[in-house]
C-alpha cells in the first residue's frame, strides 16, 4: 500500500463481514509516554502482546486507522509497531514490526485485516515484554555477529 500515513486495521467476523466496535491495539516502543495509552494488564484480555498500547474501536465498516510519523520507518529489523485485536473471549494474532519505507509516499504493509476463524490448534500465549526484550537483544547480537562474519 502507498498513500496516507495511517495503518488501517480491519476486523472481520467468521462470515467475513465487518466487525464493528471491536477494540484494536497499536503498540510501539515508547507508547507508555503517550497520554492516550491504556494499560492492558489484568483486565481480562485473551491476548496481551504488550502491556501498553493505544486502543481504538472499529467503525461500522470494521475499520480503524492509526496515524503514524517519521518514527515509524522500517529499518533492517522491521518497523516499530505491533497491532492486534483485544477480546476477553478470543485470542488474537499480532502483526509485529510494521512500519513504512522511508523515502517513499508511506509505502508499506499499512492495511491489515484480522478475521475471526475457527481454531484447530493449540493457543500459544503471547510472550511478556521482558521476554520480547531479551529476544530482541539476542536478535541484535546475531545480526552483529553475521555482519562481522561477512554474512548478510
Amino acid at each position: 500500500m502507498e498513500g496516507p500515513a495511517v495503518f488501517i486495521a480491519q476486523v472481520r467476523n467468521e462470515e467475513g463481514k465487518a466487525h464493528a466496535k471491536q477494540p484494536v491495539a497499536n503498540h510501539w516502543p515508547g507508547v507508555e509516554n503517550d497520554e492516550k495509552t491504556k494499560d492492558l494488564r489484568n483486565i481480562g484480555l485473551k491476548s496481551v502482546w504488550f502491556d501498553h498500547a493505544i486502543i481504538q474501536d472499529t467503525d461500522a465498516n470494521g475499520d480503524t486507522g492509526f496515524g503514524y510519523g517519521g518514527g515509524s520507518v522500517i529499518h533492517a529489523e522491521g518497523g516499530p509497531h505491533t497491532l492486534w485485536v483485544l477480546s476477553p473471549s478470543l485470542p488474537s494474532d499480532a502483526l509485529s514490526r510494521v512500519g513504512w519505507l522511508g523515502g517513499t509516499d508511506h509505502r508499506g504493509p499499512c492495511r491489515l485485516t484480522f478475521q475471526i476463524t475457527k481454531g484447530g490448534g493449540p493457543v500459544v500465549p503471547p510472550l511478556d515484554g521482558d521476554v520480547m526484550a531479551k529476544l530482541e537483544a539476542i536478535h541484535n547480537d546475531l545480526r552483529k555477529l553475521m555482519a562481522h562474519l561477512g554474512a548478510s
